[in-house]
């Protein structure tokens, strides 16, 4: 299968956009800037949670060295009150500002999957076709989600908060007892160097995580797309034993994640802290001794230590998650390099009778990977003509639809619309008059309603109704218990190979568009279909101007001109009649198909 070897690679070589390039954290900047009203709400309710948290060790003193040493009850009733409901407090405290923050992340997240999708969807397809859809959709949910909900709403927000009190914890401790305040701070230096070693392990292996999560996507949807084809062939203990390795690889990279997380994050934080804190037990009883300090004084200190530690160590973390966080970035600004289609150029004309004309000219273009797909091309199709395009299977019959539809441009030649080259053209205009029936028909999870009027979402019913007799669809719905209204299904996987290409037919015609582009439309249609459906073609000829790809010679008999193409080539070109008598290609595969048992 195309991704399987995905599961063993290495981690591909991504694009590096600085910070200051980066689309992302531009999003992130606009999106908190907007946002500053609930920002100055949460940090008001941080200010609120600070005051809580420091007030307790104080209260905590002064129960210890005046109250409970005066025998004062109602002094130590106050305090152990004030120390119950200040927890408390802080609980609900933490309960709106949480909701708050995370309201703040989820408008970055939000903003930045709606604009990537947006860029996405308008690039270019050749690039869309090289990415891998597992890349996308872990981009689309799993990074943008990181930046806004996990950098933003809890490691700014939460670096912002715990900055603010190791500052103010400091400067408490530094009234309390410099001497012990300064021993405190001796493991801050070693702790910023930790958390610049950890921060670039850390990003090395969010990089390498994120690889492993969308090549696991990317197979997984693969795998189950193609299931029928995997149980056809027997294959699925092959795809169990590539699953497994995927696994492995998951989780010894997830392990050496979590390991790497809780040693830099925590075990070293409590070697430190534990070091510290016999420092100041030594230090401080000494001071006691010596009549420089209380006991509360000492236990009060004691009591902001942990607090202060990990008040630092989540200041820290946004060193280290930050630069997890620009592994995700990277990753949406690689994305959002991807060109857009060419939108610039003069407006096409609006619809007219009988369709524009198409004109090929001297046109070549290949595939990376396939070489060329078609080689020197030229034809004209007039306006309002049915052009028949035959040959046999690869020789690049289909590559001229893709390329009237502008998803690709000509290595070299012009391709013009209405006497316009396509690259003077607005692609969205060009294909705002081009319907489409593509060799496999795509079914949206929708209503058959919906995908006939697709992408409208208001139905002109009358028009409707005249398609689906048009398409012959008029008996199939019938037969459904919802009649339009009745939902397909994944892939409309439940119909049959005819219905889903009569629904993409009716598609096509519901469009009205003056350009109609046919790739073997009725591929899977029996005969007796096929000849109403050809019937439905020579009545659209009259408003459009048809290019029809067919297999079947029968499906263009009645077409102004056939083009036969081979190898990327136009080997024959002419009115059927006269390609049937000749002795050339076309007249082969006349003979043969006539030959062949009908349906």
């Amino acid at each position: 299968m195309v991704v399987a070897h995905l599961l063993d690679r290495e981690r591909m070589p991504m694009t590096t956009i600085s910070t200051g390039d980066s689309y992302s954290f531009g999003i992130v900047l606009r999106e908190v800037r907007g946002q500053w009203r609930t920002l100055a709400f949460v940090v008001f309710l941080m200010l609120l949670g600070t005051a809580s948290a420091l007030v307790t060790p104080l209260l905590l003193r002064e129960l210890i060295d005046r109250a409970i040493p005066n025998g004062d009850t109602a002094m130590i009733l106050a305090l152990v009150v004030a120390m119950t409901l200040l927890p408390v407090v802080d609980v609900g405290l933490g309960l709106v500002r949480n909701y708050a923050r995370a309201s703040v992340g989820e408008a970055v997240s939000r903003r930045l999957r709606t604009d990537l999708f947006d860029h996405l969807i308008h690039a270019r397809l050749n690039d869309i076709e090289r990415s891998r859809l597992g890349h996308i959709v872990t981009v689309l949910t799993r990074s943008c989600g990181s930046v806004g909900e996990v950098f933003v709403a809890q490691t700014v927000v939460q670096s912002i908060y715990h900055s603010m009190l190791v500052i103010v914890t400091a400067g408490i401790m530094f009234t309390l007892n410099w001497k012990l305040a300064l021993i405190t701070l001796l493991a801050f230096p070693l702790s910023f160097l930790l958390a610049r070693v950890a921060g670039g392990r850390e990003r090395r292996l969010f990089n390498e995580q994120t690889d492993i999560l969308s090549s696991g996507q990317s197979y997984v949807t693969e795998v189950f797309d193609n299931i029928k084809t995997v149980k056809s062939f027997t294959g699925e203990s092959r795809e169990t034993v590539r699953w497994e390795r995927w696994t492995r690889r998951n989780w010894r990279n997830k392990a050496r994640m979590i390991a790497h997380h809780d040693l830099f994050r925590f075990g070293f934080w409590v070697a430190i802290q534990n070091v510290v804190r016999g420092l100041i037990f030594g230090y401080g009883a000494f001071e006691v001794v010596n009549g420089r300090a209380t006991v509360g004084d000492l236990v009060a200190f004691l009591a902001y230590l942990p607090g202060l530690y990990e008040s630092a160590r989540r200041t820290l973390d946004f060193i280290t998650e930050g630069e997890a966080i620009k592994a995700s970035s990277d990753r949406i600004d690689e994305l959002m390099a991807l060109p857009k289609e060419g939108t610039c150029g003069i407006r096409e004309p609006g619809p007219k009778n009988g369709g524009p004309s198409v004109e090929f000219s001297n046109v070549s273009f290949r595939y990376a990977r396939e070489g060329f797909g078609i080689e020197d091309l030229s034809f004209r199709a007039n306006a309002g003509e049915f052009i028949g395009i035959v040959g046999p299977t690869d020789g690049g019959k289909s590559t001229v639809l893709d390329l009237v539809q502008g998803f690709y441009e000509p290595l070299q030649g012009r391709i013009l619309i209405d006497g316009h080259d396509m690259r003077d053209l607005s692609v969205r205009e060009v294909r705002g008059r081009i319907s489409v029936v593509p060799q496999d028909a795509w079914l949206w999870n929708d209503t058959v309603l919906a995908n006939i009027i697709y992408p409208e979402t208001q139905p002109d019913m009358a028009l409707v109704e005249c398609v689906v007799r048009e398409a012959q669809l008029a008996e199939f719905i019938e037969s459904l218990p919802n009649g339009l209204d009745e939902s397909l299904g994944p892939k409309g996987l439940d119909l049959s190979g005819g219905e889903r290409q009569r629904i993409a037919i009716a598609r096509a015609l519901y469009r009205q568009a003056g350009l109609v582009l046919l790739d073997e439309p009725t591929s899977a249609l029996d005969a007796r279909t096929e000849f109403q459906l050809t019937a439905a073609l020579d009545s659209l000829r009259q408003r459009s101007t048809l290019i029809v790809v067919a297999h079947r010679l029968k499906t263009v008999i009645n077409a102004h001109k056939i083009l036969v193409i081979d190898g990327g080539r136009i080997v024959e070109s002419g009115a059927p009649e006269e390609l049937k008598r000749g002795s050339g290609l076309f007249a082969m595969m006349y003979e043969m198909q006539s030959l062949e048992p009908q349906r």
